[in-house]
């Protein structure tokens, strides 16, 4: 997130950014920060926009990828003002993954990595929100989203 100033709202600015990597005989990086491993190894990748920059220097692992082939991540969001929801306890409640389970961000997003093909059951719950869950599988072969609503509870 950048800010043009500490009294700014935070702006996404992924897709306007310079990116680079460190050794692009490790890995590779497109104009929207999506990093390719080449090889087993650790680089920097780094983002630039409007004079700031940042970095973060990673232990890549080439087929990499597969690893999101078999995780979930989405957002939470509220129904009605679609505002997005931190503190959803986002629980898987059968199959191969049961009881596995993460937290909402700040951002209302959420991700589940290392997970076995297969179907099973979510529930995304947190007080003040009627819970909610949803079916899902993984193939292992396609990024996996599930982002869903929340209702407010009745008062």
């Amino acid at each position: 997130m950048y800010r043009d100033s500490q009294t700014s709202t935070p702006r996404d600015v992924t897709g306007f950014a310079t990116w680079s990597t460190s050794d692009t005989s490790v890995a590779t990086v497109n104009s929207v920060g999506f990093v390719t491993v080449l090889r087993d190894a650790t680089a920097a990748i780094r983002a630039s926009y409007r004079g700031a920059e940042a970095f973060l220097t990673m232990n890549l692992q080439a087929g990499g990828q597969r690893r999101y082939y078999r995780a979930l991540s989405g957002f939470v969001t509220d129904a009605q003002d679609s505002s997005k929801i931190s503190g959803v306890t986002v629980q898987i409640t059968d199959g191969p993954n049961a009881n596995r389970s993460t937290t909402t961000g700040a951002d209302g997003a959420y991700q589940l990595y290392d997970l076995e093909v297969g179907t099973f059951t979510i529930r995304f719950s947190k007080s003040g929100y009627a819970s909610l869950t949803r079916t899902f599988t993984i193939t292992g072969d396609k990024f996996n989203d599930l982002s869903v609503s929340l209702t407010r509870a009745a008062s």
